[in-house]
């Protein structure tokens, strides 16, 4: 799994930049927490609400990953925008955290510039308006990628 924007193609990698230079604007600080990530990874990742958590750090752990996770959902598919191949070898998706005087901020709802909106729904927003998919409409808050 890789934060490097580098890992996303152009399109994205241009809309980030734009999306970081909007949302500084209104007071809000969107970072990457993923851009791409193999198919097993994402197997992975699929598969941490379905199994017992210590299977998962299991597994987790053979394959070299860290340990640690919630059991929470990570992922509702395995036909992921994140999935780089030698076919694809670059990310069509973004994974976002907001962050707050220096702390991420996973609540969905937080308003974290306290303007009455949520600061994940803005980001999300703007992405809409240059063009890209944001997936709040199915609570994949955080997650935005190239239609």
């Amino acid at each position: 799994m890789s934060r490097d924007i580098n890992q996303c193609v152009p399109e994205l990698q241009e809309k980030w930049q734009e999306i970081v230079r909007l949302t500084a604007e209104i007071g809000i600080e969107p970072v990457i927490v993923c851009t791409s990530r193999t198919q097993l990874e994402q197997v992975i990742f699929w598969l941490n609400d379905k199994l017992p958590v210590d299977e998962i750090k299991r597994i987790r752990l053979i394959l070299g990953m860290p340990p640690e996770t919630s059991g929470k959902k990570i992922t509702r598919t395995l036909n992921s925008k994140h999935i780089v191949t030698e076919k694809q070898p670059l990310s069509r998706a973004i994974d976002f955290a907001i962050k707050k005087n220096g702390k991420y901020i996973w609540n969905v709802e937080a308003d974290g510039n306290v303007d009455g909106k949520s600061d994940y729904r803005q980001v999300g927003a703007i992405a809409e308006e240059l063009g890209l998919n944001c997936l709040d409409e199915i609570n994949d808050f955080g997650h935005i990628e190239v239609k």
